[in-house]
Order: C-alpha cells, then sequence, then structure tokens
C-alpha cells in the first residue's frame, strides 16, 4: 500500500482489511494499514517525519499518536508504528 506517491508505503504478505492516508503536514503524511494475522487484528502506521524542523516534526508525531488511539469499529489487538523518525 502507498500513501498517494508522498513516499511511505507499507508491504503485507496479508491483504489489508482497511486502509488510509492522514496528511500530518504541509509535505508529510502517515500511511495506516489494518490487517489480520492468524485471528489478531493489527494496526500499522508508516510514516516519515519532518527532518529538518522539530516543531514540524514533534507536531507530525502527536498527530500519529492521536491516531493511534482512536476507537473505531474494529477492535484492535495490535498498534506498530514504523518509520523515518530522523532528525538532523
Amino acid at each position: 500500500y502507498t500513501s498517494e506517491g508522498l513516499g511511505n508505503f507499507i508491504a503485507s504478505k496479508y491483504p489489508f482489511i482497511h486502509k488510509r492516508t492522514v496528511q500530518t503536514s504541509y509535505q508529510r503524511n502517515v500511511s495506516e494499514a489494518l490487517v489480520n494475522i492468524g485471528g489478531e487484528t493489527y494496526v500499522i502506521y508508516g510514516t516519515h517525519l519532518e527532518v529538518q524542523n522539530e516543531k514540524t516534526r514533534l507536531d507530525e508525531a502527536r498527530k500519529i499518536a492521536a491516531m493511534s488511539t482512536e476507537k473505531g469499529n474494529v477492535s484492535v489487538d495490535f498498534k506498530i508504528i514504523l518509520g523515518d523518525m530522523n532528525s538532523y
């Protein structure tokens, strides 16, 4: 699953139940994918945080953290946040 051409990618040998992309800042976003593995449901987040501006990077991280606490209509067993969290 790619995030609308902005560089994020989640690969899975398991089919996606649901997927979406959420913009976290002007040039960055997070890909979210829901998969079922062995009867357990996983939400996987893939992102690349802003590298040069610390305030923007922290805002992006807060948005992703907020997404990971959202209550949807699906019971989730595990949440995994992956990506490039770098800074200079």
